[in-house]
């Protein structure tokens, strides 16, 4: 019985996957394709920069760990195509699309699809570890753009920067931690706060991603994304519990 419902269990995972295969976006613009009917286009560009300025050695070991990061960034359709805010899909229809790049890596992306309302759903980092590659951090319902109908428009270079959290800070989470008794995170990001912002880049995005100006789509609208606003910090993978100290022999 048991096996037959891992079974059951298995082939439903299976076909749920089949069902949302991730389409890797393309970082070149097609040449001469028309749009097809109920479709649009979007051009725009990520980039996750690592904190600046540092000078201290333990500072500058975290940011050149954090510089081996892969970062993927997950696009979904809203299953609510008159969505105007982040959050408000309520749902994801289709495929999801991924953009894979580095820490520090402007990744340009052009995404052709269907009419609606697009969410940056997750972006996900990710490393190597002691089981193969895991995720180490995440942020959740980025940004949000749409796609209109027989158009093409440049929605913005979407910027995530970090920064180091102030030392009082950090003293202050460690304090928090050894009271818990939880083990502070290793992990970089556990040290970072961030923000984001949506800059217009649009000539140097075209001029990369066309090597003549005339192939070009004509008439680009400038339409930017919205993106959260404000410091925040990553959604880390929680640090396992400290193991518990054998309890003293008695004499």
């Amino acid at each position: 019985m048991v096996a037959t419902r891992r079974t059951v269990m298995s082939v439903a995972a299976l076909v749920l996957a089949g069902c949302s295969t991730p389409i890797a976006l393309t970082d070149q613009l097609p040449e001469g394709a028309a749009l097809s009917a109920g479709q649009g286009m979007a051009i725009g560009s990520i980039v996750m920069t690592s904190p600046a300025g540092a000078t201290d050695p333990e500072h500058k070991e975290r940011v050149d760990a954090f510089r081996q990061r892969k970062l993927t960034a997950t696009l979904r359709r809203c299953e609510n195509g008159d969505s105007t805010a982040l959050g408000t899909g309520g749902g994801y229809v289709g495929d999801p699309y991924v953009i894979v790049f580095g820490v520090d890596e402007e990744k340009r992306f052009v995404l052709r699809a269907p009419v609606g309302s697009y969410e940056i759903d997750t972006l996900v980092a990710s490393a190597p570890g002691l089981f193969g590659v895991e995720n180490t951090c995440k942020l959740e319902r980025v940004a949000h753009f749409s796609v209109h109908a027989d158009m093409t428009s440049y929605v913005g270079k979407l910027v995530v920067a970090t920064e180091f959290l102030p030392d009082s800070q950090v003293k202050m989470e460690r304090a928090v931690a050894n009271a818990e008794r939880t083990l502070a995170s290793d992990g970089p990001e556990h040290w970072f706060d961030l923000s984001m912002s949506v800059v217009d880049a649009k000539e140097t995005t075209l001029r990369a991603l066309v090597s003549n100006a005339s192939h070009a789509p004509a008439g680009i609208e400038t339409i930017l994304m919205k993106c959260q606003r404000g410091r925040m910090r990553f959604d880390l993978n929680k640090p396992p519990p400290m193991p518990e100290l054998p309890p003293p022999r008695k004499k």
